[in-house]
């Protein structure tokens, strides 16, 4: 492993040591799927709510978007 490899391991793990959780939850609020678009600090919207057709909900999630 390369040195630059190794230090940003490091990096990482002293930054969930300080953190308190070494579970990787942190990062869960980002990466989770939603009906928002979070934009941190300036707010959120909410994606519109589409009917359900034939038992399947279509409403576009914040990956749909994303993609």
């Amino acid at each position: 492993m390369s040195n630059a490899a190794a230090d940003t391991l490091k990096t990482v793990n002293d930054t969930l040591h300080a953190a308190g959780n070494e579970d990787g939850s942190w990062i869960l609020h980002h990466i989770t799927d939603g009906r928002t678009l979070d934009f941190q600090p300036f707010g959120e919207i909410h994606l519109p709510q589409l009917p359900v057709i034939f038992g399947i909900d279509i409403t576009p999630t914040k990956h749909v978007v994303y993609m």
